[in-house]
């Protein structure tokens, strides 16, 4: 009866020390998995660019120096384009430090007393989902004339559908927009009803801004690229 009662006991102590085994195999395989989550979970990224939502826009718009409009009498005014790339510090409300990409693409014709301004600029989203975005933000360029009431127009790039949408309340996409007898395709513009001038501004992704006005309120149309 003694043996057979150590041989329960051994056998019972290598069913335990098997359950043991396992149950210290099992840990070691759930730890392995939770550091490796860990591990796999990707912060924002530090440096956040341009490159997506330049690649839809037409080259001429990133590149020429000169751009010919018209005025309503079909008369040609020429308006230079001055480029300016950068690089400045941001940060989320969590504290998290990044680098963003802007672009300035700025519209002047001294004379005619024309300027206005496409503002690209990258960032990432709120702290909740901070994922790289990118917008472009056009308007005249109101410095020295404050009494100037501003046309303004905004678009962000979806980066799942490939293309610029409008910001609802803020802007709104035409799909054939005619200025001066030209029709241009997937035209954004303001989407402030009440005041038909602020509306003369507008923009796409072929050739930028397809419409401007001047500080005495004359109305502009593309022509071509220099």
């Amino acid at each position: 009866m003694d043996d057979d009662g150590g041989g329960v006991n051994n056998t019972l102590k290598i069913i335990t020390m098997k359950t043991l085994f396992k149950i210290l195999l099992l840990a070691l395989i759930i730890n392995s998995c939770a550091n490796s989550s860990k591990s796999e979970i990707e912060l924002p990224p530090k440096e956040v660019n341009l490159n997506e939502l330049k690649s839809i826009l037409s080259k001429d718009i990133l590149s020429k120096k000169f751009v010919y409009f018209k005025d309503k009498a079909g008369k040609d005014v020429k308006i230079s384009i001055i480029h300016t790339e950068m690089k400045e510090p941001a940060r989320l409300n969590s504290g998290f430090d990044y680098t963003r990409e802007l672009s300035y693409i700025h519209y002047k014709n001294e004379e005619r007393r024309i300027s206005v301004m496409v503002n690209l600029s990258s960032q990432l989203s709120t702290d909740n989902l901070p994922i790289p975005t990118s917008s472009i933000f056009v308007s005249n360029d109101v410095n020295d004339h404050a009494d100037f009431l501003a046309s303004e127009v905004f678009m962000n790039y979806n980066s799942n559908l490939k293309k610029l949408t409008n910001v609802p309340s803020f802007s709104k996409e035409i799909e054939d927009d005619i200025v001066l007898n030209k029709t241009f395709k997937k035209v954004f513009r303001s989407a402030w009803e009440n005041d038909p001038y602020k509306n003369q501004l507008g923009f796409n992704a072929t050739y930028g801004v397809i419409s401007l006005n001047d500080f005495d309120k004359n109305l502009y149309v593309f022509d071509r690229f220099e």
